[in-house]
């Protein structure tokens, strides 16, 4: 392959859920209970470039997608620790942009690949709020057995792992000013850590 050739390769799609949680915590006045639900839904369409050195693969994915978040958290507590007031924090349905770069390198019985990823978001809601994510990540495919041939089809077996990483920032839906507080949830922040494993068979 020549350098500086590109070739469209796919539309993938992905999709991350959170369904709802709870948890009982202790509140002034009884049994709070905080919870927290998330999903975001992704498209995008990639493309593949050989450099001719360094690397044996650079893609580059744009992506448009619909996060949703919605928690109600401990927003004050009392001297003792206890909680007093509990506050929902509803970010509504975000539309949002990203771009995705990915490094692989490729073998014969192996390919590793990272990436970077930014995604950019603004709430539906007309209200507003934002959604900022910075993630990053390392795949790895290894072959795992000899190639099996059934139904005049090639089986091929490997084994998988991924870890990724994120950076979330949540800006909050403005209130009313009748609604407003001074304890309403203004932004969430926060950091998450995936790593998995397992067996693909391909055909």
């Amino acid at each position: 392959m020549s350098i500086g050739e590109y070739r469209p390769r796919i539309w993938p799609f992905w999709h991350d859920k959170q369904p709802k949680r709870t948890a009982t915590l202790a509140g002034a006045n009884g049994p709070s209970v905080a919870s927290v639900e998330f999903s975001r839904h992704t498209i995008g369409y990639s493309w593949e470039f050989d450099p001719g050195l360094f690397v044996d693969r650079i893609t580059i994915d744009p992506k448009i997608g619909i996060w949703n978040y919605k928690s109600n958290l401990p927003a004050v507590y009392d001297t003792d620790g206890s909680i007093s007031q509990m506050k929902a924090f509803n970010l509504g349905r975000a539309a949002s942009v990203a771009i995705e770069l990915g490094l692989e390198e490729r073998a014969s019985w192996y390919t590793l690949r990272g990436w970077y990823a930014l995604t950019s978001g603004i709430s539906l809601l007309k209200s507003g709020g934002r959604v900022t994510s910075n993630r990053f990540g390392i795949d790895a495919y290894f072959t795992a057995g000899p190639t099996i041939s059934m139904f005049s089809m090639p089986f091929k077996t490997a084994l998988i792992g991924c870890y990724f990483y994120e950076k979330v920032s949540l800006l909050a839906s403005k209130a009313s000013d009748a609604a407003a507080s001074d304890f309403d949830i203004s932004s969430i922040n926060y950091t998450a850590g995936y790593a998995g494993t397992g067996l693909v068979i391909s055909w």
